[in-house]
């Protein structure tokens, strides 16, 4: 499901939008979606049966770039045949194959349903910018001035404040950045010693 909504937006903002508006919010609500993914490294939009053809590193470890990763399987050699004594990590890297093998695998990512904090740094993006797409800094009409607030100096765009920022980056990590073991593989005969941290 998408991040947000027209409908969202239109409850947060108390409004409700004209055609144009509307047009304007799927468009923005569209690539504010695709920069929080950026981000974060996580996939708001459900796919249950993505196949891909994927290349193991030189230690035969598979990470997978879209998460959070839900299950995986089945995977296939470029013979054809199914291998069947791969791991998964439960996060997002899968062990076990020949360096630098390539396999045809399937897996399921994404979330049914998007996290609350990814939707609360949407629907503060997207309203911002509703609010005042013209990015207007101050507006004067006769004896009446409005000054426009903006993040970062940049009224109109893109942006996020200290604490949007702070919740994709506790999202992004949280989700998929867990990995703090110490595991040894044996790979082709020889035992390979794999450190993973998300340390500040």
């Amino acid at each position: 499901m998408a991040l947000i909504t027209v409908n969202d937006l239109e409850a947060f903002m108390g409004k409700t939008f004209d055609e144009e508006e509307t047009a304007q919010a799927e468009a923005l609500i569209s690539v504010i979606e695709m920069t929080i993914e950026e981000i974060t490294g996580l996939s708001f939009t459900h796919i249950p049966d993505d196949t891909i053809r994927i290349q193991a590193d030189g230690h035969g470890i598979i990470e997978l770039v879209s998460k959070p990763v839900n299950d995986v399987g089945p995977i296939y050699n470029m013979k054809g045949e199914e291998i069947l004594d791969w791991e998964f990590d439960g996060l997002s890297a899968i062990y076990n194959f020949f360096p630098n093998q390539v396999v045809d695998l399937t897996y399921d990512h994404g979330y049914e349903t998007p996290p609350r904090a990814a939707r609360v740094v949407a629907l503060g993006m997207a309203s911002r910018i509703m609010y005042n797409p013209a990015g207007l800094r101050q507006e004067t009409v006769g004896a009446i001035s409005v000054t426009y607030p903006g993040i970062g100096g940049e009224a109109g765009t893109i942006n996020l404040s200290s604490l949007e920022r702070q919740l994709l980056d506790d999202l992004g990590r949280t989700s998929y950045s867990m990995r703090t073991a110490v595991t040894r593989r044996r790979i082709n005969s020889l035992p390979v010693l794999t450190l993973n941290n998300d340390i500040d």
